[in-house]
């Protein structure tokens, strides 16, 4: 209705702002070190900032090259997943819908043989409705917030 779809304006204006407060790239180099403490014993690939292209085409040879944990960290919302930058751009963003990010990841699972992905952490916001559906769907291991979660605290974690 006219209400529900105001509220989520106004939600979706207020995360979006909400945004450039997080210094993205500091994050994710905070998250390499803390993977790899100072020591290159695995790969660790990060990309701060992905559009959903970008991160497809990153996913499309995810078991080839033996990719088993996905951490993502950002701005999610219940109903629409993550909110990922358009492609080509610095400052727009999209909701891409659950079912379409968790369809894209059952491509890559880990199959019999082991190799694929097996967990993916979902560091932002609501995101346990996509969180269930990447079990459905074959994830072994899915961690995520129920509810709405502060930036500092979600950076710590």
């Amino acid at each position: 209705d006219g209400m529900d779809k105001d509220a989520h304006v106004m939600k979706l204006k207020a995360t979006l702002a909400s945004i450039d407060s997080i210094d993205v790239h500091k994050e994710a180099q905070e998250l390499k070190m803390s993977l790899t403490h100072g020591r290159q014993v695995y790969d660790v690939s990060i990309h701060a900032q992905p559009s959903f292209e970008v991160f497809s085409d990153c996913m499309r040879s995810a078991r080839q090259r033996n990719v088993r944990i996905l951490h993502f960290a950002g701005h999610g919302q219940s109903r629409y997943g993550f909110f990922w930058l358009k492609h080509g751009t610095a400052t727009e963003y999209e909701e891409i819908q659950p079912d379409r990010f968790a369809g894209l990841i059952q491509t890559e699972l880990a199959g019999p043989d082991g190799v694929g992905v097996e967990c993916v952490v979902l560091n932002a916001c609501e995101t346990e409705e996509m969180g269930k559906k990447l079990r459905t769907a074959g994830v072994r291991h899915v961690v995520c917030w129920r509810s709405e979660v502060e930036d500092g605290t979600a950076s710590r974690f």
